[in-house]
């Protein structure tokens, strides 16, 4: 996804039974939001890990925990691409990436179940998202209960989140913010009954629009919709209601009168309740699997001992390319006169292990106040990142992209790309301190995913990869803007659509290739698929045909004389197609 390129939410188009959007001022691309999330295990660690800690603190044991899933959104984007070829050749379709959201986990036949927070979903590149979080000691014994008792009484609902330019309209809108959470009838509001609400009678929710009249309803869904992203950028977050329906909560602070301009670009989220099934393959797994490879447990010394323990979870997904390791410093300032010494620990964090443990020995009864400072090492001219201080007092501390020094890219390949390719070769190149810093990673079906973790943008960074294939076939991409980025077999010259002209070779007279004095061909991608029909006559002896190559490995074209029976040898993609003429009443 081009780093400045938006869906436009104005701009919408059904295509292959879903809703997909045209990218704001980029003729020719699209976007397809996501269908629904599924479980995304990182190798051999599980896609849900639970971190439990136990410490003794007279008169009883406490448990506390961290939570961890990982997550994937899934696009189905080649079933869009091929009905969007059949709809309009000249444009492209990329998967739109969640901007974050939220996961709600529901357990109807578990005592307790509303102790469970909801978990905020993380953006981990285009199609990747983590959910983590701390848990207290009630919710940590309800998710190990859940776990050990069966996966299957545990449902999950999604919100996902994805930004685009809001809907516009010829007009401007003052809005009565109280009048308008008054009218809504309730806080949160679905999202669909937003809109109805705003096609059905604006005014009555204290929104006074000028400008251009809607005088149809395709006219009154529009300048709803132009509303309603507006409420949501400016007024309202995502939510889930109890029925797992996406709806806006309006915050509780707002000013009492806004006013918009309707046909002003802004951006504006859109928040859709998926489907989602988090746990996957941990349904596979034994009781035995779940306690050992799923919930695993750390025990810490006694509080009253001094000793206290700090838990440090990353995530930053790994594989990590371009990191020697990433480390976390831990700094307690003294306490005089119980401690005089300033306690300093250094953590190198392990890409297979997302949480880890720290003891940290302080003054019996002292409360943690940590700083936590985060250090890259990269195997580029600039050795070493210090992330920013943070100031720690709970006893977990996540550590995101924000907390480093470096920068984090995540790169991965789609499905139809790993069926194609043994090996995808991602390159990221920069020049840092006058020198050039590149950084590699090969992502292939065992490894689908990777972070390149590099020294921040200096404007200068690109990204380009080179695929190949089973029997040594290689694509390549252009130079890519440096970012996020999810490879498909679109991204690789050579798929895509190709146009290829055909006409009669100038050197023998046109007879025509059957008795009523018509050439008739066939033409079909190098791959094979749909087969294109083309009929040449004396007064029209050149035709264009277009077609899809879905592989950058096969992205020709063969063609055959019709009623024979064989296809041609593949024609390069950019191989104009002359056919000699037809001997008179020869075979067709």
């Amino acid at each position: 996804m081009p780093a400045d390129a938006l869906p436009d939410w104005d701009a919408p188009f059904a295509v292959a039974g879903r809703t997909a959007f045209a990218a704001h001022e980029r003729p020719g691309l699209a976007f397809a939001p996501p269908l629904r999330l599924e479980a995304a295990p990182e190798g051999d660690t599980p896609a849900v890990t639970l971190d439990v800690v136990a410490q003794d603190r007279s008169p009883g044991l406490v448990t506390t925990g961290f939570l961890q899933l990982r997550l994937e959104t899934r696009f189905d984007l080649p079933e869009t691409r091929l009905a969007l070829f059949g709809q309009d050749e000249a444009m492209r379709v990329e998967p739109l990436p969640a901007a974050g959201g939220l996961l709600r986990l529901v357990a109807p036949d578990l005592a307790g179940t509303d102790e469970l927070p909801d978990l905020p979903l993380d953006g981990a590149g285009v199609a990747g998202l983590t959910a983590s979080v701390s848990l207290d000691g009630v919710a940590a014994d309800l998710v190990v209960e859940a776990l050990h008792r069966g996966i299957a009484l545990v449902e999950a609902r999604a919100l996902v989140t994805v930004r685009g330019a809001a809907a516009r309209w010829p007009g401007v809108a003052d809005v009565d913010v109280a009048r308008l959470r008054a009218g809504l009838g309730g806080d949160p509001v679905r999202v669909r009954d937003l809109l109805e609400a705003l096609v059905r009678a604006p005014a009555a929710l204290g929104v006074v629009v000028s400008g251009a009249a809607a005088e149809d309803d395709a006219g009154r869904a529009r300048l709803a919709a132009a509303l309603a992203d507006r409420v949501t950028a400016e007024l309202g977050s995502g939510i889930l209601d109890d029925d797992g329906e996406a709806c806006v909560l309006l915050a509780a602070e707002a000013p009492d009168h806004m006013h918009w301009e309707l046909d002003d670009v802004v951006v504006a989220p859109r928040h859709l309740a998926l489907a989602t099934d988090p746990w996957g393959p941990l349904r596979a797994m034994t009781a035995e699997e779940v306690g050992a490879r799923v919930v695993r447990r750390h025990v810490a010394p006694a509080l009253d001992s001094g000793h206290r323990t700090l838990g440090i979870a990353s995530v930053i997904r790994p594989p990590w390319a371009g990191a020697v390791a990433l480390a976390a410093d831990v700094t307690v300032p003294p306490r005089p006169p119980e401690r005089p010494a300033t306690v300093r620990e250094t953590v190198v964090l392990d890409p297979a292990a997302p949480f880890t443990t720290l003891a940290l020995r302080l003054a019996p009864g002292e409360p943690l106040a940590a700083r936590v400072r985060t250090i890259t090492y990269l195997d580029s001219p600039v050795p070493e990142l210090p992330g920013p201080e943070l100031d720690v007092t709970s006893e977990t501390v996540v550590l995101g992209p924000d907390a480093f020094g470096a920068a984090f890219l995540p790169v991965e390949i789609d499905d139809a790309l790993r069926a194609q390719a043994v090996a995808v070769d991602v390159v990221h190149e920069a020049e840092v301190n006058g020198l050039m810093q590149r950084t590699r990673v090969t992502l292939d079906a065992g490894t689908p995913r990777a972070t390149l973790v590099v020294a921040p943008d200096t404007g200068s960074a690109t990204l380009h990869a080179e695929a190949r294939d089973a029997v040594g076939r290689v694509a390549s991409t252009p130079p890519l803007e440096s970012g996020p980025t999810r490879f498909d077999p679109f991204s690789f010259g050579g798929a895509g659509r190709h146009e290829v002209t055909i006409d009669v070779s100038p050197d023998g007279p046109f007879a025509g290739g059957s008795a009523d004095g018509v050439l008739r061909l066939e033409l079909t991608p190098e791959a094979g698929g749909p087969v294109g029909a083309v009929a040449l006559t004396a007064d029209r002896p050149r035709a264009v045909w277009s077609y899809l190559a879905l592989s950058p490995f096969t992205p020709g074209y063969r063609w055959r004389r019709a009623g024979e029976s064989d296809f041609s040898e593949p024609l390069g993609p950019d191989t104009p197609l002359r056919v000699p003429a037809p001997v008179p009443g020869g075979t067709p």
